[in-house]
């Protein structure tokens, strides 16, 4: 893999900011934003700036850890450890700017060689297929720990969303030894006939254990997003996460019971975490865009 030389003047060292978050409660991964190029950077920071007008006491009550830095450009080149010591990044990218990907591949794995878990949310046109896509995000593929794939306009609350259920995942620090951080499952998700044209977005959640608990998750999950939310759904995301005990018949029930409550035609997209760290509990997180 090559680096940048940001003292030789090498110009592929800029065009990566970060907007790091390290203050974090007891238990909670630390994150940063990312963008890669001019776009994957204005939106990186755009997404900031939306977390932020919600008010730290509200960040802290959902439980996101989320606290105001400033931004700062950084080369590409410099190890993640230098900068914030964040835990979780999400690397924003706009795969239709030129360089775009090659630029989040060493700026992926600067940020693993400094132990941090890697997000990469990629924003892509309609077309091609997912298979096309996924061919030729590879080379990325192999530097972070999850592709997230949107449509090449989402919503900002929409890629909040995102985030949020993607910090979910990871759950509590991870450590450079811990395997399991990131669910099997979650490397890969494209989510953009889901959400094409999707405006404002939002997210519910729920815990659950025993012999109801898909049920109790699903319904917690459906019930702080509001009926009003998912009548207006014009595509869903839900993601199911559990242990080895989870059944796929529990995460079909989830997908039913969150459809049942949209108006019929809503675009979904069903995802299962495999986490042993869930032991017998199960968590659905719903996202609806109207």
């Amino acid at each position: 893999m090559s680096s940048c030389n940001e003292s030789a003047g090498d110009q592929s060292c800029r065009g990566w900011s970060v907007i790091p978050m390290p203050h974090e409660p007891a238990g909670v991964s630390a994150i940063d934003l990312a963008g890669v190029g001019r776009i994957g950077a204005a939106i990186a920071s755009a997404l900031q700036r939306l977390m932020d007008s919600r008010g730290l006491e509200r960040l802290e009550r959902e439980g996101a850890g989320w606290w105001q830095r400033a931004a700062r450009e950084l080369p590409a080149g410099v190890a993640a450890g230098d900068r914030a010591g964040a835990d979780l990044r999400f690397l924003f990218i706009s795969a239709t700017e030129p360089g775009a990907l090659e630029l989040a591949e060493r700026a992926s794995a600067a940020a693993r060689a400094g132990g941090a878990r890697v997000v990469a949310i990629v924003m892509y046109p309609p077309l091609p297929d997912r298979a096309a896509v996924q061919n030729a995000t590879a080379k990325l593929a192999a530097e972070v720990d999850a592709i997230v794939v949107m449509p090449d306009y989402p919503h900002l609350t929409l890629l909040d969303c995102i985030v949020r259920a993607y910090r979910a995942a990871v759950g509590e620090r991870p450590t450079r030894a811990s395997a399991s951080a990131m669910p099997a499952g979650s490397e890969f998700l494209d989510l953009r006939s889901a959400f094409h044209g999707a405006g404002r977005a939002s997210l519910g959640s729920g815990l659950a254990s025993g012999p109801e608990r898909i049920l109790e998750a699903a319904t917690d999950a459906v019930d702080e997003l509001g009926d009003i939310a998912l009548r207006a759904a014009s595509g869903i995301l839900v993601i199911v996460a559990g242990a080895e005990t989870l059944r796929l018949a529990e995460v079909a029930s989830a997908l039913y019971q969150v459809h049942a409550r949209t108006r019929g035609d809503a675009q979904a997209v069903l995802a299962a975490h495999y986490d042993e760290r869930m032991g017998h509990a199960v968590r659905v997180i719903v996202v609806a865009a109207s």
